[in-house]
């Protein structure tokens, strides 16, 4: 697992000071992550999802893109912009240009969509709309 360096994980409110249009948002959930993409006036874009941990392991499932107020998102969890730099990097990665991203999530909000937390969750999403190709830093395959 790449080591971002993006500073401590902090209250949403906090977040929300510093967060700007198409950043990556962590939230920090246990053992693991959940990442959204901030799409402005306090709302991100994710991947929503109902499963059983153990069992949605070597699973594919069926979740829907929502856009929804981080703050209902995170809950009491703790998150923090990362916007995955150091992994990017390491990938010869990008951001896209603001206008290809917006592309993307407008168009797949609201949708529903195959993924697997092994090869396709989240973090993969969000790093697609960001970077244009999918990777996880969560996960042995990316």
């Amino acid at each position: 697992m790449i080591n971002e360096d993006v500073g401590q994980f902090l209250n949403v409110n906090l977040v929300l000071q510093e967060v700007k249009l198409y950043d990556i948002i962590e939230i920090k959930r246990g053992g693991f992550s959940h990442y959204t993409l901030y799409v402005g006036n306090g709302y991100v874009q994710h991947l929503s999802h109902d499963y059983n941990l153990f069992k949605a392991v070597y699973e594919k499932r069926v979740g829907h893109i929502l856009r929804e107020k981080l703050i209902d998102v995170a809950g009491n969890d703790l998150c923090r912009v990362n916007n995955k730099i150091r992994s990017s990097n390491k990938r010869g990665l990008v951001p896209q240009d603001p206008k290809i991203i917006k592309t993307y999530v407008d168009a797949l909000e609201n949708s529903i969509v195959e993924y697997s937390i092994n090869s396709y969750n989240c973090e993969h999403i969000v790093t697609q709309w960001k970077f244009g190709e999918a990777f996880s830093d969560q996960v042995l395959k990316s």
